[in-house]
């Protein structure tokens, strides 16, 4: 902490291929809801939100070695706690949940994860994604694209019955089109799900305590119910300890 303090401004660890979380704009500017609050973290230590500088992580296996080489003083990178990766970082308090979800058609007449069984279903190609699919339905047809613009393109041209991404993301892309898409529910079992949280080095427990206390000071003010609301448009994906009264 007295490192980022003498140094005037905190260096944190982003990515901008993440819809919603981190990614460019229009005007290829970093955007989305752990832009913003990368920022209240800032303006907590400095009174100015533009007190930071965003390094630019090369993808999700490069969030770990930037932190513990010291390139940045945070990750804030959608990143998941895990047991493994809890042995080589430490973590903050959760800001966010990650969850999969389908997205349908508002028209379309399935409810449930279980309406989906033996349909079609649409996202990004990846072995890991039909993995996580098959965790949470039977029997799914995938037809799977290069990215997820095309795959959520297919649902929407009704190719395919439902949209299947990370929750966050999958909102995000869904917001665009208002009242034409839906989130179908899980029935009170997310699918795959796991804490967001910030990460930092290990066993420096002074910047831990303050990034928690950040992040408390954040619930009690609305910002952080704000933030969800923005970019998500609901706060299904807050942490269950920002949903209680202090």
């Amino acid at each position: 902490m007295q490192t980022v303090i003498k140094r005037g401004r905190v260096l944190v660890g982003v990515r901008d291929t993440s819809p919603g979380f981190s990614f460019r704009d229009d005007k290829n500017e970093l955007v989305g809801f752990e832009i913003d609050l990368a920022r209240e973290l800032a303006r907590g230590l400095f009174n100015d939100p533009n007190k930071i500088e965003f390094v630019l992580l090369t993808g999700g296996a490069d969030r770990a070695p930037a932190i513990v080489s010291g390139r940045v003083d945070a990750v804030i990178s959608t990143m998941s706690v895990f047991l493994e990766r809890a042995q080589v970082v430490g973590f903050s308090i959760p800001y966010s949940i990650s969850k999969s979800v389908f997205i349908v058609r508002s028209d379309s007449p399935f409810r449930n994860n279980s309406d989906l069984d033996g349909k079609k279903i649409t996202g990004r190609q990846g072995a890991d994604l039909e993995k996580i699919v098959l965790t949470a339905i039977k029997n799914p047809v995938f037809q799977m694209y290069p990215s997820n613009s095309d795959a959520f393109l297919a649902m929407r041209q009704k190719r395919a019955d439902a949209f299947f991404f990370e929750g966050g993301a999958a909102l995000y892309l869904a917001r665009e089109f208002g009242d034409a898409v839906r989130e179908v529910s899980d029935g009170g079992k997310p699918i795959a799900p796991s804490y967001l949280s910030v990460a930092t080095r290990q066993n420096d427990q002074v910047w831990i305590n303050y990034i928690n206390t950040a992040l408390t000071d954040l619930k009690l003010s609305g910002k952080l119910t704000a933030i969800h609301e923005k970019w998500f448009g609901t706060t299904s994906l807050m942490p269950s300890w920002s949903r209680q009264p202090m």
